[in-house]
Formats: structure tokens, C-alpha cells, sequence
């Protein structure tokens, strides 16, 4: 998902939006760079892993004598972002102390500093502690994992192997392959670091606290939203329920981004504040539709159920009892959680939730997680069968999986006793894909499994 937001490009009056979107047009056609037709802001860009367009484009944007200071440091946030992800490494330093020179004064919470400060974490960082950079770490305990030795569990070394070379071929960041609950393979790649983005994995997860607080006492599943947020009007009006958004059944459209009336909750610092105040496009319950900022209503609606931060909430409820000590909710500019997308995590810590799913809700023995909602989410939701809580369901054989942006992806086999976890931070063109139904076919060798013959 968006790794940044160009707030103030949504934010702003139609007149500077405008001004703004024509600098950043003419910046790109001075370098050649012809505008993003969806978004055509840097942002946009940023997403669609155009680097090298965004740097010269952001250098122009910032010789603008008519740029105001906050959004120069808007623009140097982008500059930083496409030159970390370029592996520019010397100019996004260049443009950090720039906009350590020239940002400082700007709160604290603003959501450039928030993302500048990630940043610089990740410029700063190295691969976990005894994690190759090019090849398979050694495995080892830890974390609440065990490792184990593949060919004496029986399976298929050499296909572990070549699942192995479909994640260095697909352009991911690292891969984990867990059988009986113990770590069989774990591949690390040149550019994993840490803490890594879970992409739209983190709406399974958003699944898992809203059973939680079920479990708790603290809401129901369905629950009228409007008990908890009043002041989302559509949805009060029309009976949205929690299950209703668990189950992207909420009346809510897929957004894009696209112009005035379709802003999405990836383009703006306030994500709750953008979500409150959006209209129903059909009757909850009449359809399936997924929708980034339905999960993001879970946010204030978690959050107010739990009484406290979600984030406390989440680190004391899930994470801790499953020792994802390096696993944190982000926060938007406005201090509000991200619930529709990118916890920040590790490799290990990801595999952790599909190991729970298939647990029934254990982890390494105790129970974090009731059965019972395990069961739940699992189950097919009436207007998409492939869906149940926030969790993508398959058959054939059967899975069930967090899946996000550029598959990093996590998904449990229950017939198998397979958890497959992969991650992958940045889009990289010409990689070949992962996900096909050959990988559900090598998966299977691995374990040693016959699959039934392809459908005439």
C-alpha cells in the first residue's frame, strides 16, 4: 500500500490544489516525465515505484519560489522516498539533511516527519541480526519459533529449493516456509530491512482485534457502527454493522484516487477523518466490494470499543502473547492507527499470525486468539466465498491467507501443516510472478502431496 501520502494535495482549497498539481506537471515535463494519468502528484508516482521520474521532478518542484515552507518539506519527504527506494542512497541522505535544516520546526506529529524519521530508520538499518544478505540465514531457534531439519520432517528438499529461486525471481525481500509449526526454510534478500511494511496483510490482523474485543466483551458482532461512531452519518443511517465490515459487505466502493470525490485513505494524513465522511454507495449487506477505507473505519471503531489506543491495544492483546517484539501499528499524521494496511514488522514476526490461524487461535500452546473466532473468519462470507473476516479463503486445497500489495502475502494450509510467508517492499519490473497456480503445485511437492488433476 501507499507508503506516502502527498497530504496537502488533498488537503488544500480546489484553487491551490490546482497550482500545486500544475508545478508538479511542469516540473515533470521539464525532466521528461509525463504526469501520473490516476494522480498526477508525487505520490502517485512514489506508488507506482517511478524513482527516478519523482527525484528530478521534486528537484524542479523545489526551485518554485512560490512554494510554501510546509510544502517544500512535503515535497523533500517525497524526494527522500523515491531516492531511498532507488538506492540512491547519497541523495536521499543529501535531501535528509536538507530537510533536517529546513523542517525542524514543524510539529513533531506532522505526517512528513513521521515518514522522513522512517525513512531515515530504514537508510540507517541492516539486515536482523545474523541474516544473510544473499543467501538463506542459518536457522535457528527463536522468536517462539524452532527450526527444523526439512529432510528429516520428509520433504521435498529439492522443491524447498526451487521455491527458494521463485522468490529471488519474483523480486521478493525475504520468504519463509514453516511445516509442523517449525521453520524450514527462511531466505533473506539484499534489500530486506527492517522494520518491513505488511502491505494489505494487516486487514486479516485488524480481523483478529476485532475478535479480540468480541472476546473481551467490549463489542458486538453486530453491533449498529453508528453505537460507536455517531458521527459517521451514512453508515448510522443505513444499519452498518461490525460484521458488516469484516466482511466488506459495508456499501462502501473501491476509491482511486482518481479526483475530487474518490480521495482514498492512502492519499491523505487524516484517515479517519476522511473515512467519517464518506457516503454509501449501496445497501450494507447488498454486496461485496473491497474497500481500503471500510477497513479503515475499523480503526476509530476498534479503538473506541477497546477505550484506549489501538496501538497499545494491539502490542498487549496480540503481539506480546505471540512475542512479536518487533511488530507495531502505524500511525497516520493525526496519531490514528492504520487498520486496512502496513504494520510495521519483521519476516518472522508476519508468518506468526497464519501459524495462529492454523493453531486455532495457539500459539506455541496457549490461546491467544479464541477458537471460535478462528472458526468465524475462516468461514465464507455470503457474498464472496473466497472471503470470510477480513481473511482470503481457498479450496483445492484448502488455504487461508493475509495477502497485501506485491504479494507479501502469508498463507496457512491446514491439510499440510504449511505456513508460507513472503514479503516484498518495493515493486520491481520484469521480476517474474509468484503466485500462480505452479507455486500452489510446487508447495504441494514440497510437502509430498498430490494435487487433483487440472480441471478440463
Amino acid at each position: 500500500m501507499t507508503r506516502f501520502s502527498f497530504a496537502s494535495v488533498r488537503s488544500c482549497t480546489p484553487a491551490s490544489r490546482a497550482a500545486l498539481v500544475a508545478r508538479v506537471a511542469v516540473a515533470a515535463s521539464i525532466v521528461g516525465v509525463a504526469p501520473a494519468a490516476e494522480a498526477q502528484d508525487l505520490m502517485a508516482m512514489n506508488r507506482a515505484g517511478r524513482w527516478a521520474e519523482v527525484i528530478p521532478a521534486a528537484e524542479v518542484l523545489l526551485r518554485d519560489p512560490a512554494l510554501s515552507a510546509e510544502r517544500a518539506c512535503e515535497t523533500r519527504a517525497e524526494l527522500i522516498h523515491a531516492a531511498t527506494y532507488a538506492g540512491r542512497v547519497e541523495k536521499a541522505r543529501e535531501a535528509m539533511r536538507a530537510f533536517d535544516a529546513r523542517c525542524a520546526s514543524f510539529p513533531q506529529d506532522a505526517w512528513f516527519r513521521r515518514e522522513v524519521q522512517a525513512l531515515a530508520e530504514r537508510l540507517g538499518s541492516a539486515p536482523a541480526a545474523g541474516m544473510s544478505r544473499t543467501a538463506s540465514a542459518p536457522l535457528a531457534d527463536g522468536g517462539g519459533w524452532r527450526a527444523g531439519n526439512a529432510a528429516a520432517l520428509g520433504l521435498d528438499t529439492a522443491a524447498l529449493a526451487r521455491h527458494r529461486a521463485l522468490c529471488e525471481g519474483s523480486g521478493a525481500d525475504a520468504c519463509l516456509v514453516a511445516f509442523r509449526g517449525r521453520i524450514v526454510q527462511e531466505w533473506y534478500g539484499p534489500e530486506y530491512r527492517y522494520p518491513m511494511p505488511t502491505m494489505s496483510s494487516m486487514k486479516s490482523w485488524t480481523g483478529l482485534l476485532a475478535g479480540l474485543l468480541v472476546a473481551d466483551g467490549r463489542i458486538g458482532l453486530d453491533d449498529p457502527v453508528a453505537r460507536w461512531l455517531p458521527e459517521w452519518r451514512a453508515g448510522a443511517g443505513r444499519g452498518v454493522t461490525l460484521r458488516h465490515l469484516l466482511t466488506m459487505t459495508g456499501g462502501l466502493r473501491r476509491r482511486w484516487g482518481r479526483g475530487p470525490g474518490d480521495e482514498m485513505v492512502g492519499g491523505v494524513s487524516d484517515k479517519n477523518a476522511l473515512v467519517l465522511s464518506l457516503p454509501l454507495e449501496r445497501a450494507p449487506g447488498e454486496r461485496w466490494e473491497y474497500s481500503n477505507e471500510g477497513a479503515q473505519l475499523l480503526s476509530p471503531l476498534l479503538e473506541r470499543a477497546a477505550g484506549r489506543p489501538l496501538r497499545e491495544y494491539a502490542a498487549e492483546r496480540l503481539f506480546a502473547p505471540l512475542q512479536m517484539d518487533s511488530t507495531s501499528l502505524r500511525l497516520d499524521g493525526a496519531g490514528h492507527a492504520w487498520t486496512y494496511a502496513d504494520a510495521r514488522t519483521t519476516l518472522r514476526d508476519f508468518a506468526k499470525i497464519c501459524q495462529l490461524a492454523l493453531d486455532g487461535g495457539r500459539w506455541n500452546g496457549r490461546q491467544v486468539v479464541p477458537e471460535a473466532w478462528i472458526r468465524a473468519s475462516l468461514t465464507p462470507s455470503p457474498r464472496n466465498p473466497a472471503y470470510g473476516f477480513l481473511w482470503w479463503l481457498g479450496t483445492d486445497p484448502t488455504v487461508y491467507a493475509t495477502r497485501g500489495y506485491l504479494d507479501t502475502d502469508c498463507e496457512a494450509y491446514p491439510e499440510w501443516g504449511l505456513v508460507v510467508a513472503r514479503m516484498q517492499a518495493r515493486p520491481r519490473p520484469g521480476a517474474q510472478p509468484y503466485r500462480t497456480p505452479g507455486t500452489t503445485r510446487l508447495l504441494a511437492e514440497v510437502v509430498r502431496h498430490p494435487l487433483p488433476a487440472p480441471r478440463p
